[in-house]
């Protein structure tokens, strides 16, 4: 079992004979209630891979091709006020370790287009959220 906390999110994640389990909460029970919505996808915003299920409104399962050694997923907590938290992760299929994508990064590269749009549409700009509609985001 693997868990990665931080930004009142925790992803923990399970793999046993290539069966990969992944759950998100909230770092604080009292704050469970009041999320609306996970919203889980790759972390290019592509959907989810068809080998991954959403089985529930916090877990997702799957049977990873032998061929996937890792997946990227962005994760968002939705909250009733409107708030988002939102986390980009590498899940290693093999183990279930779980990497902070951004940590990953070289310090001295450029950060993706589409990291800097999410990020400039979750300052509230409505120009921003506008664009980021437009790219596919949600």
């Amino acid at each position: 079992l693997t868990a990665e906390g931080g930004d009142e999110l925790v992803l923990a994640s399970l793999v046993r004979d290539r069966v990969l389990v992944f759950r998100v909460t909230t770092a604080f029970a009292h704050r469970q209630a009041d999320v609306v919505e996970y919203r889980v996808m790759q972390a290019d915003g592509r959907p989810l891979p068809t080998w991954l299920d959403r089985v529930g409104p916090e877990l997702l399962v799957g049977q990873r091709p032998a061929s996937v050694e890792a997946i990227d997923l962005r994760v968002t907590a939705v909250y009733g006020d409107g708030r988002t938290i939102t986390r980009t992760v590498t899940i290693q299929t093999s183990t279930g370790e779980i990497q902070n994508l951004e940590q990953r990064r070289s310090d001295n590269a450029p950060a993706m287009f589409s990291d800097d749009l999410r990020r400039q549409s979750e300052s509230g700009s409505q120009d921003s959220n506008e664009l980021y509609r437009a790219f596919g985001g949600r």
